[in-house]
């Protein structure tokens, strides 16, 4: 009843809020994002001005009924139009949204030419635009943090692998210290005829534990390797550092 007395004003003219809002809002800290919300802001100050529309009706009641007629059609037309919008899409959203400009003037023609003004036009076309570049900006985003997953699991899995291989080399060290151990026991109590034998056994076991150690090594380098790797991820994740600290 409210609402019937006092009429439903302007609101019901202005363009929808939608997730191109939430959109402007999540890259505030773009230009793009910044430049979609202030025409975004801009189309409904138009709307709610009623500078939206014009006609050629001398009586006010008359005049007023014409543009809000013509601007719900225009923005429901956009509204759908942009509902649409990706980063690759926008020559063709541009022609609709100018074909929906073009019909909604043809039809105003009734209504002592009720249309869009240019200026209104402009404003919705730019929204368009910015949002079709904040689009780009979210699948860029998107792609960086695709790969920046994408080397974490690659760092867990070197990981795992040259700690696989210290363990493998640290036992194989051991084997072979023992093994050492023993030769060196038995070359001890050899008599000198056995010696030559022993001392060959002792030196074959040398090699294989030099080689046990520079596994280790190598293993140990990757694993520094792969640290220093983590940092380059943590770079690429520099939008999820700024998404966090417009949480905090």
């Amino acid at each position: 009843m409210k609402r019937r007395i006092h009429g439903y004003g302007d609101e019901w003219i202005i363009p929808n809020s939608s997730l191109l809002d939430e959109l402007a809002e999540d890259y505030s800290f773009e230009k793009a994002g910044q430049n979609l919300k202030m025409y975004r802001n801009y189309s409904k100050k138009l709307s709610q001005e009623g500078n939206a529309g014009t006609c050629l009706y001398a009586e006010k009641q008359r005049k007023e009924t014409a543009i809000r007629f013509v601007t719900e059609a225009f923005n429901g037309a956009v509204d759908s139009v942009l509902s649409k919008v990706k980063h690759d899409n926008y020559g063709t959203l541009r022609r609709q949204i100018e074909d929906a400009y073009n019909l909604i003037a043809l039809n105003g023609r009734a209504f002592r030419n009720a249309k869009i003004t240019e200026e209104y036009l402009n404003s919705r076309l730019s929204e368009l635009e910015w949002a079709t570049k904040t689009h780009a900006l979210k699948l860029r985003d998107k792609e960086e943090q695709r790969r920046a997953k994408e080397l974490i699991r690659e760092e867990q899995r070197a990981k795992r692998e040259y700690e696989k291989a210290m363990r493998e080399a640290q036992k194989e060290e051991v084997l072979i210290e023992k093994a050492m151990e023993k030769a060196r026991a038995s070359l001890e109590a050899a008599h000198e005829d056995e010696k030559n034998k022993y001392e060959k056994e002792l030196e074959a076991l040398r090699l294989k534990w030099e080689e046990a150690e520079e596994k280790n090594r190598r293993a140990i380098s990757l694993a520094q390797q792969t640290k220093r790797g983590h940092v380059y991820v943590i770079s690429n994740m520099a939008l999820l550092v700024r998404m966090c600290t417009k949480l905090v």
